[in-house]
């Protein structure tokens, strides 16, 4: 069904008895099934084996059961898809569709304008402006299930004590972040659930920003006068302005950040052994359920690559997550969920920032009635067509 299905309880339940009617047995498992959630490291070595009997046939051979199915492929330049007549679903207005490759914002913003494009995708909030205000050009936005976040290293001195990470929390000014970078497009993060994702409490409160508060939670600690960290960015302009609008505020409290910029790779691999004291990163809840964004953050046995990159532990914590993969009544489960969200909040093992939107532009002298769904894949069901 693509994300948007999976995210449907409705389709979920409507699959889950169509299954049980064909196969004519049902089988409860007494826990979360956790091979939903097992790859990456865990199949690596699986993939080393296999790897040599492969070659370029995974790259040069792909396929698919969807709407769509492929075509040809030029890498770094485009891949071209084309309607797949044979699909069991619904097809709706499905037409070929080719992805074209274009890492410059400002280039795409251009083949957008001529046509050349007629779906932007990753539109950048700067260029919001832009497209509102050029003819022909609309903004497909919605809310998405992302959170960024400034991760602490909880086994490091001073990020060890909770005060200091509260304290660099409410130095964070995040409407600057907000209007600043994102072009007012998002809102501040209260909990590691955007408010689309289930489990998401609405009841933890902001963390507005507070240079007293910051410096009056610092006095309480080992290090009142201060201290010098670094701070891990990857090359994402955006994380790394967020890096700058946070080492200006940390200097009001003593606190001298130097940022690093790192390769992606030894970023992921770096933070994963947990060689870091401070990062920014983001995570998306891509199944808009509590437990795919918060056990893999927070759960002890999910420290360093599986993503608990911040090394916190705390034995309630883990127990509520536990309970939350076994628990099947929905309202219990919820209170598992906000339960945990409002111990996080005082442990404070990362700073939540902001909820982004999932942002498209498109060209409507060409197209309209192209949509986003908040894991920020584009929708091309109901595609209308100007003559």
């Amino acid at each position: 069904h693509g994300s948007s299905g999976i995210m449907s309880k409705e389709i979920i339940d409507s699959d889950y008895q169509n299954a049980i009617d064909q196969a004519g047995v049902d089988v409860t498992l007494e826990e979360y099934y956790e091979l939903r959630e097992v790859g990456g490291d865990e199949f690596q070595e699986v993939a080393d084996e296999i790897a040599p009997f492969l070659g370029e046939f995974v790259n040069t051979n792909l396929d698919g059961t969807g709407p769509l199915v492929f075509v040809n492929r030029q890498a770094g330049s485009h891949v071209d898809l084309t309607r797949n007549d044979d699909y069991w679903g619904d097809l709706g207005n499905y037409v070929d569709v080719s992805y074209t490759v274009n890492t410059e914002a400002g280039s795409r913003m251009a083949e957008l304008e001529t046509g050349t494009i007629q779906v932007a995708t990753a539109l950048e909030p700067s260029s919001l402006t832009r497209v509102e205000q050029t003819d022909g050009l609309d903004v497909v936005s919605t809310e998405s299930l992302r959170m960024s976040y400034l991760s602490f290293n909880t086994d490091r001195e001073p990020f060890d004590d909770p005060l200091v990470r509260q304290a660099i929390s409410y130095a964070i000014d995040r409407e600057a972040i907000i209007s600043g970078i994102y072009d007012d497009v998002g809102i501040p993060a209260t909990s590691p659930l955007a408010p689309a994702v289930w489990g998401h409490n609405p009841d933890i409160e902001s963390i507005s920003y507070d240079m007293d508060e910051a410096q009056a939670l610092l006095d309480q600690t080992e290090v009142a006068d201060g201290f010098e960290t670094t701070l891990w960015v990857y090359d994402v302009q955006q994380d790394i302005d967020k890096a700058v609008l946070i080492q200006e505020s940390l200097a009001n409290l003593g606190i001298t950040v130097n940022i690093e910029q790192l390769e992606l790779g030894a970023f992921l691999e770096r933070t994963g052994n947990g060689e870091h004291d401070m990062f920014i990163l983001g995570w998306t809840t891509v199944t808009a359920d509590a437990d795919y964004g918060m056990y893999a953050l927070f759960h002890s046995d999910s420290k360093g690559a599986p993503g608990n990159r911040s090394f916190y532990e705390n034995p309630e914590v883990d127990e509520l997550l536990d309970a939350g993969r076994s628990e099947i009544d929905e309202d219990a489960r919820y209170d598992i969920y906000t339960e945990v969200q409002e111990i996080l909040a005082e442990d404070a093992p990362m700073a939540y920032l902001i909820h982004t939107n999932a942002l498209l532009g498109v060209n409507t002298n060409y197209v309209n009635n192209i949509l986003v769904d908040p894991v920020n894949y584009v929708r091309f069901h109901d595609v209308e067509f100007v003559e």
